[in-house]
This record gives C-alpha cells, structure tokens and sequence, in this order.
C-alpha cells in the first residue's frame, strides 16, 4: 500500500545517498535514518486483526476525556475543602504561639498545610494511597479537633463516594466503548452464518445414504426424525416439524419424487428462522399481484363468453 511505498522509499534514497555522498551533511543523514524508524508503525495494521487489543486501545484512547474532566473535578473538590482546612490552620497559628508548639507539630502544618497548593497535594496523597492519612490527622488533631474531624469527612467522602463515581463513569464509557463496530458485527455475523452453512451441508450430505446426489422421502424422513439433528438445525435457526408437508412442497418444486441436494440445501436455508416484516410485506405483495391477475382472467372470460 501507499504506507509500505513511502518506507521502501526512503529506505533506497537513503542506501543511493550513502553510495554517492563521500562527504557531506552527517545530521541530515541521521535524520534520514531517524525517518526509517517510522517502519515500525507497520505493527498498528496487527491491531486490525487483534479485535480484543483494538478494543482495548479505543477504551483507553476514548477515555482521555473522562480522564480530564474526573481530575477537574477532584481539583475542584479538593481545593474547595483546602481553603477551609487552611482557614482553620491560620486561625490556629493567630492564636497560638509558634514557639510553644511541639516542632513535629509545626513542621507538619508548615509542610504539608502550609499553602492551599500544598493542603490539596496531602488530600490526594490520603485518598489516594500515596500516604497514610493518620500521619495528617495527628497534624491537625493539636492544632484544631474541628480541622481534623474536617480533614476524616473529606477523605471519608473522597474513598467512598467521589473515586466510586468516578470509576463508575470510566466503567460505563469503556464499556460503550468496547462494543464492536459496524464492520466487525458484519464480520462476525458473516462467520458465523458460514460456520452453520457448513454445518448444515454436512447434515444434508448425511440425507444422501445412497450416494445419488439426490433424496428420496424415506432419506430425508429417517434423518429429520433423530433428535440430534433435529437440535443441529434447531440451533442454526431451522425448525422443521413438519416433514412430510417440507418435502412434498420441495418436490413438487422440483416435479420430481427426489429432491437434489444442492436444491435442498438452497430451499431449506432460505426458510431458517422466524419469518421478518418484509418477508410478509413480500408475501402480501405477491398475493394482490396473483390477485389483480385472476381478475383481469375472469373479467376476460366474462367478455369471451359474454360474445
């Protein structure tokens, strides 16, 4: 294709170059050869052929989108109850004397409620996992019980309802996502109509004992009687209880006491599954053609008979 073009040539200009040029540009020959790098894109066609890996990458390329706004969100969140947890830091530190606080205390206000900035990084480390929520409520416990108990309600909040929602959202959207495309339904339905085409000619050759390439009545009524071949065509969509009413309409088809086989095959495929609307509007169609037709007979022999 074009893709496979564009790489054999880049590859034989850079092989004519390196004949011909004694001395010349060495970046602009490494930038050539950089280029040639580009023929190992050739493994995105595999993923064509890979439907659970292509399904993967489009579930993990389409939730970028989720990925931004879910991260807006939690900034959102997190800065909301940051202003408030550094509110009740300062109103500590404005009636306190910085002196008299233990200096595990002071350190831990300075380092990780010192700035609103600093105050929304511990919040997601707590949530998170990226740091165990007991070293910043010890922190907030001896300057405020308020900030503190402030400080369990968020983290509380964040673990069950907030990263829940979320993954719930990241859930549903990769799961839409994942539904196969038009082209591959096609595909896969294509196989598996294949798949019972050729199961059920094997089931037909069956009918075939004598080897004639056609079927008698006594043929298709010995196979069409055992249970196992009744559910093989129950399960590809055909149910023929009925066959002696199906064999002497194929045969009257036909105008033969045989049936052929390849006949069979055609008739019987045709007439799998339940019969759709347009199979009926079809069938309605036909019926007022065969009736505007006797019509126009009578009215003709009326006029014949009538001379």
């Amino acid at each position: 294709n074009l893709f496979d073009f564009c790489i054999v040539g880049i590859s034989v200009w850079d092989v004519v170059l390196l004949s011909d040029l004694q001395e010349g540009n060495v970046t602009f020959m490494r930038t050539v050869r950089l280029i040639r790098v580009l023929r190992t894109l050739r493994v995105l066609r595999v993923f064509r052929f890979a439907s659970s890996l292509r399904r993967m990458l489009q579930s993990l390329i389409g939730s970028f989108v989720e990925l931004f706004w879910s991260l807006s969100l939690m900034i959102f969140v997190f800065y909301l109850f940051s202003i408030a947890t550094v509110q009740g830091v300062a109103n500590f530190w404005a009636g306190a004397d910085r002196d008299s606080v233990e200096p595990w205390v002071r350190e831990g206000l300075d380092t990780h409620f010192g700035s609103i900035l600093r105050t929304m990084l511990s919040y997601y480390m707590a949530s998170s996992g990226g740091n165990d929520w007991s070293t910043y409520f010890d922190v907030l416990m001896e300057a405020s019980g308020s900030t503190a108990a402030l400080f369990v309600f968020v983290v509380a909040f964040t673990q069950i309802a907030l990263l829940n929602i979320i993954m719930g959202v990241f859930v549903e959207n990769a799961m839409k996502l994942a539904q196969p495309d038009r082209q591959t339904l096609a595909f896969e339905q294509r196989k598996t109509e294949m798949c019972d085409l050729e199961e059920f000619r094997e089931v037909l050759r069956s009918l075939d004992v004598d080897c004639t390439g056609t079927v008698s009545w006594e043929e298709f009524n010995t196979v069409m009687t055992s249970p196992s071949v009744s559910s093989t065509l129950e399960v590809i969509g055909l149910d023929i209880r009925d066959a002696d009413f199906v064999f002497d309409m194929l045969s009257n088809v036909s105008k033969s006491n045989e049936v052929e086989l390849d006949f069979l095959l055609e008739a019987l495929w045709k007439v799998r599954g339940p019969a759709t609307s347009l199979d009926l509007q079809a069938l309605t169609y036909k019926t007022d053609r065969l009736e505007n037709l006797l019509n126009s007979v009578a009215r003709h022999l009326v006029k014949l008979s009538a001379e």
